[in-house]
């Protein structure tokens, strides 16, 4: 009777491990999918903030202009990206929305002036707020996770 009994279920677990291996494959193909989707998204903001003159053919000038990427970061779909992901990508949207704040600006442009006359002690907060406001180091979390789920940030490209 034992024997019976181990036998059912060693054969349901045959049973359902190769579907639950495949619902894992699945979804893990799934989650790349939408995070590459994510990324190529990132780009065309990127490009889409960018004012570009060109003049015979030629690169005159480029400027980004970060209020209208932080937008357009905004309008990301990531709701079928994996938690992990979709928390880095948010604290990447947040930095953003942090560098681009009026009142950021303001803050340190004030607190540089006691420097400007020889009063350096306000520096380390203004060192501690703008590494706060920096977005390289959540953009680099977003291509961790990225890289986690199969995706690799710097072959995603617009084609």
């Amino acid at each position: 009777m034992k024997t019976l009994i181990t036998l059912i279920g060693l054969s349901t677990l045959l049973a359902i491990y190769p579907s639950a291996h495949a619902q894992t494959f699945t979804n893990s193909a799934d989650a790349a999918q939408s995070i590459s989707n994510v990324l190529l998204e990132r780009l065309s903001a990127r490009f889409d903030s960018m004012y570009i003159v060109i003049n015979d053919g030629r690169l005159k000038s480029a400027i980004f202009h970060p209020a209208r990427y932080v937008k357009l970061l905004k309008q990301i779909d990531t709701a079928g990206c994996p938690q992990d992901f979709r928390l880095a990508w948010l604290n990447y949207v947040q930095t953003w929305e942090r560098r681009n704040s009026p009142q950021t600006a303001s803050e340190n442009l004030l607190n540089l002036i006691p420097a400007a006359t020889g009063n350096l002690s306000g520096l380390n907060d203004i060192a501690k707020r703008s590494e706060a406001n920096d977005t390289l180091i959540p953009w680099q979390k977003c291509e961790q996770v990225a890289l986690e789920y199969g995706v690799d940030t710097s072959k995603v490209k617009l084609h």
